[in-house]
């Protein structure tokens, strides 16, 4: 009995304060309309309502910094993080020559009950197929594919059959998708549910935001990699040949699970890595230290988690992490004296942890992570175990530097330039030195062209010169000897002094 009576009076406190609160609501809206249309200058407007409302808030005003306009972008902003989608607040009227009118209370609950069984009726599940997943059985149920043999809506595409782990282009047909390899068309499967936790599920959404998407694939292939044969070949065992021939690529010789590529700055380590990600059909994560870093306690860990639980729920894929050290350091500081951070040590940990999972070989989920730094020696060394393959990206060689020339001087050069002399006086030039003393050098035609398109703007008393005149003046000017030796002079390498450097660092502890 005495039990019985406690819960009804647990049962009345609940209801009493759901009450109270409901009120607190009320008040809350009405407060905010009020101070929004005082703010705006709706005086007649906001003396109508406090005339309306009665004299129960005159003693209640907003809290600091706090009104409908921060109310609704911070509305905005939530439903954006978390369903990728701006809301949709406004609706246009069926009849826009009524004038609008509030609907009564039964009216509001029999539309509420209305939609309510309408969308509980778009919800019923149908039966699922012999080994079709929970995801895409949802999926299908929304696009309006059903279970059954042939039962595929005319005019409806029809879901992949790998379940959209790297995606395609769908068009219309009959019975079977074309897929398209193009990498721009692709299609990615929605993101985990997380057991619906919504803090992770917003947590994925900013990572989702990380996943590279590139909008050409010109200029980013291979074949525009000049020389690095030896990173070119590692990347496509590792990436290309495991997703062609998953066969060959088990157990002892599973696909490699980390990749580090180091060496002096400007030699192609990020051209690598975006060849990787417009060549081949993988997911490719583009993360840096701003994109798993979080000034809140744990976010860190929670962001590296959910990271690696994308790159396995969009396998396969790639995690490429540019600038490695500036996240990945030795733990402990400088040298292991102990000044480290205990956030900065336990994201440390989680990426390593998570790592250390993808290592599993009776996985099938085909993840690489793939490094990249100017800076190999201050690396944690349970980072390099993990990364099993550590590869030098060296300066280019003289026949590199002999390509590359041509091809940022490209219909640019004269007839006196030698391309051959060039590559031999660029000895310890990096790839981004290169396109800078190249850029030098092409714009000293442009400023002798500048030159003579202001002395003709004055003969002609300064109207432009048109158009013709100056695309006939661009093609005789031209790069010339002389503008290459002067540009070589003023543009000195960058990282000659550490060639040394990077070679003693891989001949220790380099693994290609």
């Amino acid at each position: 009995m005495a039990s019985t009576l406690a819960a009804i009076k647990a049962a009345s406190h609940a209801k009493d304060a759901r009450e109270k609160r409901d009120t607190d609501f009320h008040k809350t809206a009405l407060v905010l309309a009020r101070e929004y249309l005082r703010a705006n200058g709706y005086s007649k407007s906001c003396d109508a309502l406090a005339k309306e409302v009665g004299s129960g808030l005159e003693k209640l005003e907003l809290a600091d910094n706090v009104d409908l306009g921060a109310v609704i972008r911070e509305f905005d902003a939530y439903y954006q993080l978390k369903l990728g989608r701006p809301p949709k607040l406004l609706r246009r009227r069926d009849n826009e020559n009524e004038p609008p009118r509030p609907p009564g209370v039964y009216e509001r609950r029999k539309r509420g009950a209305a939609r309510a069984a309408a969308e509980k009726a778009e919800r019923i599940e149908r039966p699922r197929e012999a080994g079709e997943s929970v995801a895409l059985g949802v999926l299908k149920s929304r696009l309006g594919v059903s279970g059954g043999e042939g039962a595929v809506p005319q005019n409806k595409p029809m879901w992949l059959d790998n379940d959209g782990v790297t995606g395609s282009k769908i068009e219309p047909t009959d019975r079977n998708a074309i897929v398209n390899d193009n990498p721009n068309e692709r299609i990615l499967k929605p993101p985990p549910a997380f057991a619906g936790d919504s803090e992770l599920q917003a947590l994925a959404n900013v990572i989702q935001r990380e996943i590279y998407a590139p909008t050409s694939v010109e200029g980013d292939g291979w074949g525009d990699v000049v020389g690095l044969e030896s990173a070119k070949s590692l990347l496509r065992e590792a990436v290309v040949m495991p997703a062609r021939y998953p066969q060959l690529f088990r157990g002892l010789t599973a696909s490699w699970g980390g990749v580090l590529l180091f060496g002096p700055p400007g030699t192609g380590k990020t051209l690598l890595a975006r060849a990787v990600a417009t060549q081949t059909k993988t997911t490719f994560f583009n993360i840096s230290a701003s994109s798993i870093v979080s000034k809140y306690r744990g976010d860190s860990e929670k962001l590296v988690r959910v990271l690696f639980d994308l790159a396995r729920w969009h396998a396969p894929s790639t995690v490429f992490f540019d600038e490695i050290d500036s996240i990945m350091a030795q733990r402990g500081g400088q040298g292991g004296t102990g000044n480290e951070h205990e956030g900065s040590r336990r994201m440390k940990t989680e990426v390593l942890i998570q790592m250390d999972g993808l290592s599993n070989k009776n996985s099938s989920d085909m993840v690489l992570v793939l490094a990249a730094s100017n800076l190999p020696w201050e690396l944690d060394v349970a980072l390099l175990r993990r990364l099993e393959k550590r590869v030098l990206v060296p300066l280019p060689d003289q026949e590199a530097r002999r390509q590359m020339v041509s091809s940022f001087l490209a219909g640019r050069v004269g007839e006196d330039c030698q391309l051959d002399s060039y590559a031999s006086e660029t000895e310890g030039y990096s790839g981004s030195d290169l396109r800078l003393v190249c850029k030098e050098a092409a714009m000293r035609p442009v400023r002798r062209l500048v030159s003579q398109l202001e002395a003709m703007e004055s003969s002609r008393g300064g109207e432009a010169v048109p158009d013709s005149e100056v695309e006939r003046l661009m093609g005789a000017n031209r790069v010339t000897h002389d503008d290459m030796t002067l540009a070589m002079k003023g543009t000195k390498p960058s990282a000659k002094l550490f060639a040394d450097k990077y070679r003693t660092w891989e001949a220790n502890f380099g693994s290609s």
